[in-house]
């Protein structure tokens, strides 16, 4: 008997210590999500931009862009050539009866021969066709700076949504701990026969209602802060803290900081170097050549028509002295998508900098309501408390207290969804112009 209390006793402090031990456990997994520092907007811009995969793709410029320099920096080296050529004429050279020596050259002919050719001037097209790809570079950058620039919203929109599910769910639950403290006096008078059963039930339903509207934000929390952990591979919790920019008089911008301005500044300049690059192509190309080959008749000597082994090197002069103004047209083409470009960009900037005064009239108009909202929500409270007395003291019924705790939570929840629009409309103020 003695045997099994003890091994009773010992599987009942196996048991005790495992329970502590998985408690233990269970608190130390939970810290990291509880103890994680503070998440600032920047921060989670920052960190979205590292983990975005079309970030990748400024690598890939780059290399590109030495791709096509190396093509272009061969083009200075020699160029071996191998060339052949047949023809047949109508008439060939033939000597007169008069003349002492035969000269009957063949009417067909044929050659194969290789030709190495280096370029020594070709007015500055291949470092201008350099400058380009550098140029194009920039412009492919500053298009995913525009597209990566558009993920600002999006964050914006996830740390907004959780800050308002928190806040909601604090108004919530001080409206729950309001109702279950007046369910607990409804309950004792109920007991005492001074309420009725239909009061503590309305009560209860109120407790329950807030408690599933309190879950559903709950579960708006997990997903949203999901999102933005899997967007940003930040530690993001639903503990975690969301820190905002503190929220001052809407600055005012004279200018325009969004990378759209420096991607139409880039495409404009881009344009400037394909026109230098159709000006460089109309300029003459001077280049020092060598053949070397077989031809059939000798393609030098005319009174030997066997084949015959040769060899030639010179200079080559190449110009397009006429081009029916294919150049010029092509010129005013690049003229027109520069000025093109010019007014978009005009655009742009005239759309945005219309829209300061609409931020700053809303701004103030905000701060008004709030000041208004303040002083409404701490008058719905005093009347709160005061139902909270009468209640007690049987002087109103539970319904008007419903009523008035509806009100009452209304109006805090008007109070803080207009800070936190506050708070919104400064960020997307400064997302608008670009935040420098």
């Amino acid at each position: 008997m003695v045997k099994k209390c003890k091994m009773q006793y010992y599987t009942g402090l196996k048991a005790f210590r495992c329970l502590v031990f998985g408690t233990l456990l269970g608190i130390w997994h939970s810290l990291p999500a509880q103890n994680t520092p503070g998440i600032t907007l920047a921060k989670a811009y920052e960190a979205v931009v590292k983990t975005y995969p079309l970030t990748r793709n400024s690598a890939v410029y780059d290399s590109l862009m030495e791709i096509q320099n190396r093509e272009v920096n061969l083009q200075r080296l020699p160029q071996l050539h191998l060339l052949g050529e047949g023809s047949y004429q109508s008439e060939s050279l033939q000597a007169p009866a008069s003349v002492p020596f035969p000269l009957d050259v063949p009417k067909y002919s044929y050659r194969a021969y290789g030709e190495l050719e280096l370029v020594l001037y070709e007015g500055g097209r291949l470092n201008t066709a350099i400058l380009k790809n550098k140029l194009e570079k920039e412009v492919n950058q500053k298009e995913l700076d525009v597209a990566l620039y558009s993920l600002k919203d999006r964050v914006n929109g996830l740390f907004f949504a959780i800050l308002l599910a928190r806040v909601q769910q604090s108004l919530l639950s001080t409206s729950m701990t309001d109702v279950d403290t007046q369910l607990q006096t409804v309950k004792a008078r109920y007991d005492q026969g001074a309420a009725l059963k239909s009061d503590v039930n309305r009560l209860q339903v109120k407790k329950l209602e807030l408690q599933s509207a309190f879950d559903d934000l709950k579960g708006t929390i997990n997903a949203r802060t999901g999102v933005l952990r899997d967007l940003s591979g930040l530690p993001v919790y639903p503990e975690s803290s969301l820190e905002l920019p503190e929220v001052e008089s809407l600055p005012f911008r004279d200018s325009v900081a969004r990378p759209e301005i420096a991607l139409f500044d880039a495409q404009s300049v881009a344009l400037l170097t394909e026109k230098e690059l159709v000006r460089a192509g109309n300029l003459p190309r001077i280049s020092a050549f060598a053949q070397g080959g077989y031809s059939d008749p000798n393609r030098f000597n005319l009174f030997d028509t066997d084949g015959k082994e040769f060899a030639l090197g010179g200079v080559r002069l190449s110009w397009n002295l006429f081009d029916w103004g294919i150049a010029k047209n092509r010129r005013m083409e690049l003229d027109m998508r520069r000025s093109s470009l010019l007014h978009q960009k005009e655009t742009f900037v005239h759309n945005i900098a219309t829209r300061q005064s609409e931020y700053r009239e809303n701004s103030l108009k905000m701060r008004e309501k709030i000041a208004k909202d303040t002083e409404i929500a701490a008058l719905q409270k005093d009347i709160l408390r005061q139902y909270d007395s009468q209640l007690e003291h049987g002087v109103i019924n539970v319904t008007d207290y419903l009523l008035q705790l509806n009100t009452e939570l209304r109006a805090r929840q008007q109070l803080e969804l207009d800070k936190i629009e506050l708070q919104r409309l400064y960020v997307d103020y400064l997302t608008l112009f670009g935040n420098p």
